[in-house]
């Protein structure tokens, strides 16, 4: 099996007006990545890195959201998957090449299974072969017609099928693997009589073995796999069948999901060994889970590294870093640019944004942190607030080793805290405070003696002469 023989056509032209969406088909996200990626990552898993992506409605933005590397040409008009293959055909410049043909709605199939059906081409030594399944119900499917030898004769799609032809239950899956210049010559005799008026990429089925013969099909092992998203019903289906296929490739690697039904892992997310996730967590995007943590419940982790032995309950973590022993939570919330190190407690309803905390620092209560650097062993007391924005930038606080910052203190940036320093609790720190000092910014306490007697009997008489 020569892969490197093998040039793949993917087509994605299509609007997918049952999808009801603005954005097009193979733009929606199968466990966070579009379909048409989730497909160029199958081929290149097998050693095909450079596909052919034919692009039609909104192609700019198909091509915007499309991985590279990929060769993208342009369908203007939607005149049919015929019509779509045959504009790529002056990028097929080596003859000697099989094509791939994959539709651009299938984000399941798998490397495996691809894999299997490409073998079965090259032993087979099929001009033509056609990946099929077998479904109860056949809906909306092509027919696969055979001969009386169990050879491929021809596909007939839903609409031009007979009663007798549409209880057929082995369908197309809308994978094709063929010889170049037979490819070249049945799109060069395609026709568009029939009930949609478009040019049936799988009458190059008949085609071919009328001509040449040797057309086969290989059974997908698993339907579930030629699943093609045209509506958000099947979007749905799809995104729990890979969810499903996600954490239990987690499962067999170490990692423990107490409720996978209550549970969403996106494709890119890396969880290592002993990490137990509990219901309600969601992780996102790029996200790194080292071994050894705790996540859960009710999290949301989007493209974060929480590192070895840290424990995340009932919070937010956005484009932020955890070191190691870390505890965070409950209803914390870190946005982007957080950076906390080896045994950071945060803990609840404190907000970090754009902030570095060093070991050993406890942010324990009711605080909000953003645009600092927080040196070890410090102590943030509750209700602690660094005003980061002045009405026109953003400024930086800097609070050294060892210091202790008192309940309630509004720290002003730009601002230094120096090491060893201890800020008494309720003070606005506008300026700078040095090393080992204690500092007080609050008005001193009065107490008026019986003064709450008198004044009530004011307020009653003045609400007596109304």
């Amino acid at each position: 099996m020569d892969l490197l023989n093998i040039q793949a056509i993917i087509l994605a032209a299509g609007k997918g007006k049952r999808m009801l969406s603005d954005t097009p088909k193979v733009l929606h996200k199968i466990c966070g990545i579009p379909i048409i990626n989730c497909i160029k990552r199958t081929l290149s898993s097998i050693g095909i890195e450079v596909p052919i992506i034919v692009l039609g409605h909104k192609w700019e933005l198909v091509k915007e959201y499309t991985e590279e590397p990929n060769l993208s040409v342009l369908q203007k008009e939607q005149l049919g998957t015929g019509h779509a293959v045959k504009v790529c055909m002056p990028h097929l410049t080596d003859s000697s090449k099989d094509i791939l043909i994959l539709s651009g709605d299938m984000p399941l199939i798998t490397p495996e299974t691809l894999n299997s059906f490409i073998e079965f081409y090259y032993s087979t030594k099929a001009n033509l072969s056609i990946l099929s399944l077998d479904v109860n119900n056949p809906t909306g499917y092509g027919r696969i017609i055979r001969d009386n030898k169990m050879g491929v004769e021809r596909i007939v799609e839903e609409k031009d099928a007979t009663s007798i032809e549409k209880k057929i239950k082995e369908v197309f899956s809308g994978i094709y693997l063929v010889k170049q210049r037979m490819l070249q010559e049945a799109l060069e005799n395609l026709d568009n009589f029939n009930m949609q008026k478009e040019y049936y990429l799988t009458d190059i089925v008949h085609y071919i073995y009328n001509k040449y013969g040797k057309v086969n099909s290989f059974k997908a092992p698993n339907s579930k796999e030629c699943m093609g998203i045209n509506d958000r019903y099947q979007l749905s289906e799809a995104n729990l069948y890979q969810q499903e296929q996600i954490q239990k490739k987690l499962n067999m690697s170490g990692v423990t999901i107490i409720n996978p039904l209550n549970t969403y892992i996106e494709w890119n997310v890396k969880i290592e060994k002993d990490v137990t996730i509990y219901p309600g967590v969601n992780l996102l995007g790029d996200t790194v889970i080292e071994s050894g943590c705790t996540i859960g419940p009710n999290c949301t982790i989007q493209d974060s590294h929480i590192s070895k032995n840290s424990h995340v309950f009932h919070s937010c973590i956005n484009q932020s870093r955890l070191g190691e022993n870390v505890k965070c939570g409950p209803f914390a919330n870190l946005r982007p640019g957080s950076i906390l190190k080896n045994n950071v407690k945060i803990g609840n309803f404190v907000e970090i944004k754009n902030s570095e905390i060093n070991d050993t620092t406890s942010v324990s209560h009711l605080s909000y942190v953003g645009d600092a650097t927080v040196g070890k062993n410090v102590n943030i007391g509750a209700g602690t607030i660094t005003c980061n924005y002045d009405g026109f930038q953003k400024n930086r606080t800097i609070i050294q080793d060892d210091a202790f910052i008192g309940s309630n203190s509004t720290l002003i940036p730009p601002l230094t805290i120096e090491k060893n320093t201890l800020i008494a609790a309720g003070s606005v720190i506008t300026e700078n405070v040095k090393e080992n000092s204690l500092a007080i910014a609050r008005s001193k306490q009065e107490c008026k003696e019986n003064w709450v007697p008198a004044w009530k009997n004011k307020m009653k008489g003045n609400l007596t002469k109304k």
